[in-house]
């Protein structure tokens, strides 16, 4: 009897996405750099193939070795992109330092990583980029130029016919072997989080190092694109529990798109930048890559070339629209180039509610977004809409869970999917028993929506006064009759915004006045309610939570 063993099918790694476009269309566009003046510097994916495994033939050369730690520090640019593709041909963990950061926070980057116990053998900021790949932004035409300009001559000892094809094969060859040993799991790159000054005490939370495998970012770059990808995010945010999608899409044509195609306008070194660039090798699809400082450049550029997806910061959002204010002034009833982008992906923590307004006037489809290092970038987003109440549905794979809940249901945000990491190197990391990675956000879940809680919970101002409504609620929760209590913000014209109270009773002769002559003597000017509403039952979620958008939609009716 002959026993067959089963034919493992092992999922695909980053250098097996690279060499697959190789094969698959070696003189197709694999990305093009836009720098400061506007020049262009295209790659094939052919010549991106021989310029980084020439350059991962330098280093080893040099004495690097699989397995060691380099730091990187350089601004966007085509170097980086190779260095990064070296990297993961030789089997190099990159220490992503941002580019953006003073010199003092740099030193500090790189002590948690010694104080992690990790060894960084060699780092590569503009200047040494320079000197391993001389005038990378203009490589010979000649396929034997390319290597040479970078690696050198294989042979130098010798000079024989052929050699010039000889110093290709060896680099070819050596790129499908890399190829061959790459292994998915191992360390790709080490980034950090924290480090920022938190709002209201001011203190600076711990800077952490988060360490990301290629099988993290890889799987999280697919489910990205089966997401958000051309067409794709039509099926997955109509599965929303409002019509936030639909109603923004139906009345506005979008051109159709084989593919994304993304524009890199964020540092690679950052965790949104790096997935730009990560998305388009996994999707086999060529990508734009910017030094992101000059907005009309961008907007151009996405005019020209079709681009389809780009993920911006709330900063850069605001130059973009500033662009095509301006513009629309100028020359009324021009349609906005924002409006051609098939997905602004709005990243970060900071989300001004005036730039979202600016921009849906625009007609820009902008996601709203959550995502940090630990997640491998983007995990959950939800497109900005005139109903959008800040629930951002989770991508396809991702499990979330709120632990530590509060009265209000909020608590910290667990989260378990294809992206999360396993565990800070310089720090604890909080994970729940069945090993979900507890985030440092504050959140709800409603209607299998994340609803982010910022430190202050949805502090307003008044009148000049910052006025927090879980203070409130906290003390209306305390008058005898009340089970349930949600306090919010609502606009006025003299004030700028002002609170109102929502409260359900357990006691059927609890009155808004009973309430307001029972707290009176508790709250000051500013912070006691214009309005008091009292109701027998409020809307609640599966979990018996109050639904507060729901709550907020009463009322605004």
């Amino acid at each position: 009897m002959r026993i067959v063993a089963d034919k493992q099918v092992h999922p695909p790694g980053m250098i097996d996405f690279f060499e697959s476009s190789v094969r698959i269309n070696p003189d197709g566009e694999f990305f093009t750099f836009i720098d400061d003046d506007g020049k262009e510097f295209s790659y094939t994916c052919w010549e991106a193939r021989l310029a980084s495994a020439a350059l991962a033939r330098k280093l080893q050369a040099a004495g690097v070795r699989p397995g060691e730690t380099m730091a990187i520090d350089l601004p966007n640019g085509p170097e980086y992109v190779f260095i990064m593709l070296a990297a993961a041909y030789v089997g190099i963990t990159m220490v992503m330092v941002d580019h953006g950061l003073s010199e003092s926070e740099k030193l500090s980057c790189m002590f948690e990583i010694e104080r992690a116990g990790v060894s960084v053998s060699h780092k590569v900021d503009s200047v040494l980029a320079a000197q391993l790949m001389r005038d990378v932004r203009n490589l010979p035409t000649d396929d034997t130029g390319i290597v040479t300009s970078i690696y050198g001559q294989s042979r130098r000892n010798r000079s024989i016919m052929g050699e010039g094809q000889d110093v290709i094969d060896d680099t070819v060859h050596f790129a499908e072997r890399a190829a061959h040993l790459f292994d998915r799991d191992s360390l790709a790159v080490i980034m950090f989080s924290g480090g920022r000054r938190e709002e209201g005490d001011g203190k600076r939370r711990k800077l952490k190092a988060v360490p990301l495998t290629w099988a993290q970012l890889l799987d999280a770059s697919s489910v990205a694109n089966s997401c958000l990808g051309a067409g794709a995010n039509r099926l997955w945010q109509e599965r929303l529990p409002f019509n936030s999608f639909s109603a923004s899409s139906a009345s506005r044509k979008t051109e159709s798109a084989p593919s994304s195609v993304w524009q890199c306008v964020l540092p690679i070194g950052s965790i949104d930048g790096l997935q730009s660039v990560m998305r388009s090798v996994v999707g086999k699809t060529p990508f734009r890559l910017h030094t992101g400082n000059d907005a009309e450049q961008v907007l151009r550029d996405a005019e020209r070339n079709r681009v389809t997806h780009v993920a911006v910061d709330d900063a850069m959002l605001q130059d973009l629209l500033t662009v095509e204010e301006w513009r629309n002034d100028a020359v009324p009833g021009i349609p906005s180039r924002l409006s051609r982008y098939q997905c602004v992906l709005l990243t970060g923590r900071t989300r001004s509610p005036r730039t979202v307004k600016r921009a849906y006037d625009l007609g820009a489809r902008v996601f709203a977004s959550y995502g940090i290092p630990e997640t491998s970038g983007t995990i959950a987003a939800t497109l900005i809409a005139p109903d959008f109440k800040g629930g951002l549905q989770p991508m396809d794979g991702y499990e979330v869970r709120i632990v530590d809940q509060d009265e209000e249901g909020c608590g910290r945000l667990a989260l378990r999917g294809p992206g999360i990491f396993n565990g800070y190197l310089n720090s604890r990391t909080a994970f729940t028993v069945d090993h979900m990675f507890i985030a440092d956000e504050k959140a709800s879940l409603e209607r299998g929506l994340i609803y982010l809680q910022s430190r202050n919970k949805d502090m307003f101002v008044s009148a000049g006064q910052n006025i927090y409504p879980v203070e409130i609620a906290d003390v209306l929760r305390h008058v005898g009759g009340v089970s349930g209590v949600h306090v919010f913000g609502v606009n006025d014209s003299r004030c700028g915004m002002l609170p109102v109270a929502i409260i359900e009773r357990s006691d059927p002769t609890l009155t808004p006045q009973v309430v307001e002559e029972t707290t009176r003597s508790w709250f000051s000017t500013f912070t006691v309610p214009i309005s008091i509403f009292v109701f027998d039952q409020l809307p609640r979620n599966e979990h018996g939570k109050l639904d507060r958008p729901a709550i907020e939609s009463i009322f605004n009716s």
